[in-house]
């Protein structure tokens, strides 16, 4: 239905345009749909998305092609990409932009500034990491823009991954206060699948989140809204629950020293497992632990502050704040406490 809703408003706006009815017909549009970014020996290789206006599948439905160029700018290998078409691109749809691997680890800003400096795309854009080549996850045998709206949503349905827009992640590398992150594709029996999530250092990738640290790192933030996960009872049985309604609070203290208090709180439900005050329990402390192992892996081990903290102390305690020669040294050091209460439906 959206893709309907889309299409006919494409076809109103370009009514309104004044154009002649040759350069008004969608077959001769180029409307993309999303843009895979590799680089190799200085080059940069797009990989584009783009409705297959031309063959229409059914009424008000189409479906996608890929078109592939390269330069050794991102706008020169999209012009180069565009031409290759004998279209007249339309970017307004673009839902999503995948960063390949190589990109991520070498520096991903210069790729973004394209992106944010051209009107006609959308600060809202997704923006993924591949664990490889852009271009296969492009090219994957289940690749559709409906996957990854599915990919995207999985934030908010899952908690399993952190997909950040392309103005949070560019804020993110220029602002310095806190850490960018956001989701990791990969292929697996030639299809794409999500894979956690990229953690940067500036703009190059030092870390991979896994499922469970884009579950706490999102409780911590009180990013989440709705957690599936899945832990090892004392019997051996997996313990199969749903977290929602969550919600979570930081206190900074700087009397006697840095310290970090969160307060996380959520509502819970178990499948096939009695609503008991054990289970409740045993939820908490899977979440508890979740969230302290993802602090020391992440912050303590590898600086990386994807829970905002530099961010909050510079809000709510500026004088401190101002009087650290390290704030970022002085976060991973910090006194950092946990405390979760979740409740059973």
């Amino acid at each position: 239905m959206k893709r309907i809703l889309s299409l006919a408003l494409i076809c109103a706006l370009l009514c309104l345009t004044g154009c002649s009815p040759i350069e008004n017909r969608l077959d001769k549009r180029l409307i993309i749909q999303g843009v895979g970014i590799d680089k190799k020996d200085g080059d940069y290789n797009i990989t584009a998305m783009y409705m297959d206006t031309a063959n229409p599948v059914g009424e008000g439905d189409v479906t996608s092609e890929l078109a592939q160029g390269s330069g050794k700018s991102v706008l020169a290998a999209l012009t180069d990409t565009v031409n290759k078409t004998g279209r007249e691109p339309l970017y307004g749809q673009c839902g999503f932009i995948v960063l390949g691997g190589e990109i991520a680890r070498g520096g991903i800003k210069e790729a973004l500034e394209f992106f944010t400096d051209y009107y006609e795309f959308h600060p809202n854009i997704k923006v993924f990491c591949s664990d490889g080549s852009a271009e296969k996850i492009m090219k994957a045998e289940n690749m559709n823009d409906r996957l990854m709206g599915d990919f995207s949503d999985a934030e908010t349905t899952t908690g399993k991954t952190i997909v950040s827009s392309l103005s949070e992640i560019y804020a993110d590398i220029i602002g310095g206060k806190s850490n960018a992150v956001t989701a990791l594709v990969g292929i697996e029996e030639k299809n794409a699948v999500l894979k956690g999530a990229a953690a940067f250092d500036g703009d190059r990738q030092k870390a991979v989140l896994s499922s469970d640290e884009c579950i706490a790192v999102q409780l911590l933030r009180g990013d989440a809204e709705n957690v599936w996960d899945i832990f090892p009872s004392d019997d051996g049985d997996g313990i199969n629950y749903f977290l929602s309604d969550c919600s979570s609070k930081t206190d900074i203290s700087v009397d006697n020293g840095l310290s970090f208090h969160f307060y996380v709180s959520s509502r819970a439900g178990a499948f096939a497992v009695s609503a008991s005050s054990k289970t409740e329990s045993m939820i908490a402390s899977r979440v508890k632990e979740l969230c302290e192992r993802s602090i020391q892996r992440l912050l303590r081990e590898n600086h990386l502050d994807v829970f905002n903290l530099e961010r909050c102390l510079y809000l709510y305690r500026y004088e401190k704040y101002r009087s650290l020669e390290e704030p970022k040294k002085a976060i991973a050091l910090s006194d950092i406490r946990i405390g979760v209460d979740v409740s059973l439906l």
